[in-house]
């Protein structure tokens, strides 16, 4: 072999090891959608290069941006609340388009299987809590009352949407976009990649360097960020669901967001947290609010019912229960001094 071939041969080597090397390193993207932080973190497949992985995200966001515009809840002039005021009038099923119908299906079938402790008609009731907002107060238990009459999944389905009746999607869009992600990844050919949607954690395989990806759950009593124990996740979905996301204190009483579609209430179940891994991200998503509603006790028996999820509880008093498929998934940070935990098992009557 002629000196110019060997060393052709030796920048086409180096070449290759370069790009295989390179895939170590995650292409990643931010932006601000549905008003929460969301990334996307491409480490193996979905082109060789940099630049096309980039697109790929670029183009993900790009659909997301659109569903966040069909249907966002706050603008009451959104196209989303515009619909809704126009079946209320017609008496009409609410019908939206593409995405956002698909959203508002599976969001509604979910509320029937979940008996109401996720419900998306509760709208009427988020906005008159407002948390989050900077302008929350606590409702008198008359106006609680009279946005209860808008809340309801049959009636909906029914196409006897009340007056003032109203969509919220705050417990189920970031799961339905992250499955949207997720499956847009995989169709590309993306391999090891991590999805990012406010509390919502998607995982594509494993982690690059061939281990089990270890996400952080959030210590309810710890600043922002700071964990309470990790967890091993493998192509799979996260959620956490907890009070010290959103709330605010009125005559030294805590009021959180997660508020129940049946008495209009903050939920008062003995919980501070619900974290729930599934292979689904929209039921992860969901589940995890739906779990929290539900309470300690019963949502509990309820995560062990649904054959695809797995749960961890954190209660008021700071115990934590887990469904028996996440023994050996929880890893703590002083490994000498574990937190105890309870496995949840069946209770019998």
């Amino acid at each position: 072999m002629k000196t110019t071939d060997w060393g052709k041969t030796l920048i086409l080597f180096l070449f290759m090891v370069s790009l295989f090397s390179c895939e170590s390193k995650p292409v990643a993207r931010q932006a601000m959608i549905f008003r929460t932080a969301c990334s996307i973190q491409i480490y193996r497949g979905g082109g060789w290069f940099s630049f096309r992985k980039a697109r790929l995200i670029e183009s993900c966001f790009d659909a997301l941006r659109a569903l966040d515009a069909e249907v966002d809840v706050v603008d009451p002039d959104s196209r989303l609340n515009q619909k809704v005021k126009s079946a209320s009038a017609l008496g009409k099923q609410l019908v939206l388009s593409g995405q956002s119908q698909r959203l508002y299906e599976e969001s509604m079938r979910y509320a029937l299987f979940f008996d109401g402790a996720f419900d998306p008609t509760i709208g009427a009731v988020v906005r008159l809590w407002n948390i989050g907002s900077g302008e929350e107060r606590v409702p008198s238990s008359e106006e609680i009352d009279e946005a209860l009459q808008t809340v309801g999944v049959k009636r909906w389905l029914a196409g006897n949407i009340p007056k003032g009746g109203a969509i919220d999607f705050g417990a189920s869009a970031k799961g339905f976009a992250a499955q949207w992600v997720k499956e847009k990844l995989k169709k590309a050919g993306v391999c090891s990649a991590m999805i990012r949607i406010g509390g919502n954690i998607t995982v594509i395989g494993k982690h690059p360097q061939g281990r089990l990806w270890r996400i952080g759950v959030q210590d309810p009593d710890g600043a922002k960020g700071q964990s309470l124990l990790l967890l091993d996740l493998e192509d799979t979905s996260a959620s956490t669901s907890g009070t010290y996301e959103r709330n605010f204190t009125a005559e030294g009483v805590l009021y959180h967001h997660l508020l129940n579609p049946k008495t209009g209430y903050p939920a008062s179940g003995g919980l501070v947290s619900v974290t729930v891994v599934s292979k689904d991200p929209f039921l992860t998503d969901v589940a995890s609010t739906a779990l929290f509603v539900l309470g300690k006790e019963e949502g509990e028996q309820w995560a062990l019912k649904v054959k695809k999820l797995d749960a961890l509880f954190i209660d008021e008093a700071g115990n934590l229960s887990i469904t028996p498929n996440l023994e050996g998934r929880l890893h703590f940070l002083d490994p000498e001094n574990p937190l105890p935990y309870r496995v949840i098992r069946p209770a019998f009557n």
